[in-house]
Formats: structure tokens, C-alpha cells, sequence
């Protein structure tokens, strides 16, 4: 039964030791130039189809029609005890686009928005790493799902906008059969994956207090995708045969997650041509479980004291923490627009790492991170008068700077050992928004 055995074990092998946690790339990379460039303090400026994310709320200030396409690229250099880090995510490339449309509704302002981000890899994609391989925690799976947000707002008195939406995503399920044969030796087998959809709440408000003043305040809820797959392996001894050992794998993970989220944030305008924005988001990654795998295994037949089976980790509480982020964002916009240049903006956040130093056998990489963004904006005239606005083009640049962090092992045993690791990531990318 040498074949069957060996079949069986790598089945087990690679559903039980997946392992991830992430987050939605809106999360990580923003959404549209414009905030990107902000630093992502964009809470209470948003507009368009950027309050699709930041504040659903925001819409209902966005009259008339909004269409805007993009592209976004990113790139890594992240390094463990000295050597380059190579992850998937190093590099990545994704499209984004949005609509909005606002306008008068019984009397009353209102607006809805409809944002989404298509990685290139396609809607879907979740790695498997081996158990406490050392891993950046806060990056695997996070870039690559399509996101999508659909929102609305109202007006509800003069100067007090509130919305609401929801996010959609990809849920990814499936199931595994296998049938081995010792004499001859063979295998057959097969594999399904369903794609399911789930939602997840947006909500937001939005006051003007007075003149040149914004406040904003969003509720991000809790995105969690468990996947789960049912394995099932049937030993025979001949073919045609009862099977001489059954054995089935129940698997469970979270290979795509980000907590909930309060962001508020405040904007002033101290001239015509400046803007100042600052937000502070709080994080509840203390509700994040241990994001690897979970599940049991369970052998029947004459010959299930045989087979030898991996053991399947136990899950363990990460310890991860809330965080609290502060963001700011400044935007210059030249008198008279030389060269079409409408905007010039710069932005700077910190995000405290949620997750702690990794002392003990699990390896979940994370450190401090300082994100500094600049970005460009350019307004064109319509030579033909068919739009209502001069066409934005927008561009932005940020930088995320991951802090060296080390950890010395409590156990001198430990078969991976003291750490050292931090790195540096980069991101470029620019939108067209084109206004009816």
C-alpha cells in the first residue's frame, strides 16, 4: 500500500497546512489618486465614486455623473535574516474604476456609487505555506481578490449627508475525492470549487459645520472568508474492492480577513487653493483567530491503523492587537492651472504593526509601517462640450517603509530560529475620471 499511503499523506499535506490572513487591497492600497495622494486621509473629502470605500456619504456632494478607470502597479523589497523575501505579492498589478452618480430624489439630494478593483491574476487567488514558515501575515492573499463596493447616500438636513453600502466578495469552497489501488498500482480522483458571493457593511456620515469645514466618520464591517475543504481518500486493495481504508480530511481556514473599521477624520480648506486633511482609523484586529488551518482527520477500515497521518496544528491565539492610525493629507491647487496642472498633493500615515513580536513557534512577520504618498492632478477641457466638467487626470506615488524589526526565539531549539526582517514597498498608479 506504499502508493495509496503516499497519495493519501500528500492530500492531507496540502489541505492541512495552508496558512493566511489578509485583508481587502482597498485596505492596503487605497482607492483612486486623488486619496492614494492624500496619504488616504479621506474620510470626510470624500466624493464620487472614492466614497464607495472612504464615506458612503460622501456621494450625495458629487452632482451629476462620474466614470473613472485606472491602473495600479506595486513592487517589494522585503528581506528575512538578510536574504531577499520573495512572495507572490511582490509584485502587483490590478485595474480600478468607479461610478457615481448624484442628483435630486424627492426633494432631497442623494447620490450612489459603484467602485471595484480586478487584480490581475483574476477575481480569485489564495496561497498555501507550510506551518510556522516565517511569512509576512499582513500581505499573503491580501492583493489578490477582486473587490467590489456598491453605496448610496441621502441629505438628510442642510449640511448632513449619511450613506450606506455594502462590499462583495468572492467566497472560495470546494471538496476533494481520491480513489487509490495498490495492486496495480493507480489512482483516480477528482476536485470541485464553488464561488459563492458574501457582503459586508459600509456606513457613513459626512457635516459641514461651516464654511471650508468637512467631518466625516465610516464604519468599515468585519470581512471574513473562511475556506473549507472536505477531503476524501478510499483505499482499495484490488481494484473493484472494498476499500481497505477510508479517510477523511475536514479543512478549515481563513485565507482572506480584515476587521472592522471607524475612521473619522476632519478637512479644512485655510485658503481657496488649499486643502488639509486628517484622519485616525482605529483597527479591531483583536478579533482576528489564529489564520491557520483548522480541522480534523478521521480513518475507518480494516487497514486505517496503517496509513500514517500528519498532524494537523491545533489553532492558536495570535495575540494580535487593536491599532489606532493616523493619516494626513495636504493638496495645493495653482492658480490659474499652468499646463492643465490642477491639483499638487502630498500625504503621510503610520500604521502600528497589530500583530507581536514572534518569540514563540508561530512566525507571523509584521512591523511599523510609514506610508508617504505625492501625487499630480490634471484637468482637460472637452474641445467637443459633450461633458459638463474638465476630464481629471490623476497620478499618484506612495512609499511604504516597513521598520526592521528582530526576534529572539524563547526556545533555543527552535528549528527556525531568531528573526530579522523589514523591507520596503512601492506603488504607482493613476485614474481618468471623466464627468456627464
Amino acid at each position: 500500500m506504499n502508493r495509496a499511503r503516499t497519495i493519501a499523506c500528500l492530500v492531507v499535506a496540502g489541505l492541512a497546512t495552508a496558512r493566511a490572513a489578509a485583508a481587502h487591497p482597498f485596505d492596503l492600497f487605497g482607492y483612486g489618486s486623488r486619496a492614494a495622494a492624500l496619504g488616504n486621509a479621506y474620510t470626510a473629502l470624500a466624493d464620487g465614486y472614492e466614497a464607495s470605500y472612504y464615506n458612503p456619504a460622501g456621494v450625495v456632494s458629487s452632482p451629476g455623473v462620474r466614470v473613472g478607470f485606472g491602473y495600479l502597479q506595486s513592487f517589494s523589497d522585503l528581506s528575512l535574516n538578510g536574504q531577499a523575501l520573495e512572495l507572490r505579492e511582490t509584485k502587483l498589478g490590478a485595474m480600478v474604476a468607479g461610478v457615481s452618480a448624484a442628483g435630486e430624489m424627492g426633494g432631497r439630494p442623494v447620490g450612489f456609487s459603484f467602485g471595484f478593483e480586478l487584480p490581475n491574476e483574476g477575481v480569485i487567488r489564495a496561497s498555501s505555506l507550510r506551518p510556522l514558515q516565517p511569512n509576512f501575515v499582513l500581505l499573503t492573499n491580501r492583493t489578490e481578490r477582486a473587490e467590489i463596493l456598491f453605496t448610496g447616500g441621502i441629505q438628510v438636513l442642510p449640511g448632513l449627508d449619511v450613506g450606506a453600502g455594502f462590499s462583495l466578495g468572492a467566497e472560495l469552497n470546494g471538496d476533494v475525492s481520491l480513489e487509490a489501488t495498490t495492486f496495480p498500482q493507480s489512482a483516480t480522483g477528482s476536485a470541485s470549487v464553488q464561488v459563492s458571493a458574501q457582503y459586508f457593511p459600509l456606513l457613513g456620515v459626512r457635516w459641514e459645520p461651516a464654511m471650508g469645514w468637512r467631518v466625516g466618520l465610516a464604519y468599515r464591517g468585519e470581512t471574513s472568508f473562511p475556506l473549507r475543504i472536505p477531503a476524501s481518500v478510499d483505499l482499495l486493495l484490488v481494484p473493484d474492492s472494498s476499500p481497505a481504508a477510508n479517510l477523511l480530511l475536514l479543512v478549515e481556514q481563513p485565507y482572506f480577513y480584515t476587521p472592522q473599521q471607524v475612521a473619522s477624520g476632519v478637512a479644512w480648506d485655510p485658503a481657496s487653493d488649499w486643502t488639509v486633511s486628517v484622519d485616525l482609523v482605529w483597527w479591531n484586529w483583536a478579533a482576528a483567530g489564529d489564520p491557520g488551518v483548522r480541522g480534523k482527520v478521521e480513518v475507518t477500515g480494516p487497514l486505517s491503523g496503517l496509513l500514517p497521518l500528519p498532524t494537523i496544528q491545533l489553532p492558536m491565539d495570535p495575540h494580535f492587537h487593536d491599532i489606532l492610525t493616523p493619516r494626513v493629507g495636504v493638496e495645493w491647487r495653482p492658480p490659474g492651472r499652468p499646463f492643465g496642472l490642477a491639483a499638487v498633493r502630498a500625504g503621510y500615515g503610520y500604521e502600528p504593526t497589530p500583530t507581536p513580536r514572534p518569540i514563540g513557534v508561530q512566525n507571523l512577520l509584521d512591523s511599523d509601517k510609514h506610508i508617504a504618498s505625492l501625487g499630480l492632478g490634471f484637468a482637460f477641457r472637452d474641445p467637443w462640450g459633450i461633458l459638463t466638467h474638465d476630464a481629471d487626470l490623476d497620478g499618484h506615488a506612495q512609499y511604504f517603509h516597513f521598520d526592521r524589526r528582530t526576534a529572539q526565539k524563547l526556545d533555543p531549539t527552535d528549528p527556525i530560529g531568531d528573526l530579522e526582517f523589514g523591507g520596503d514597498r512601492w506603488l504607482v498608479g493613476g485614474m481618468l475620471t471623466i464627468h456627464f
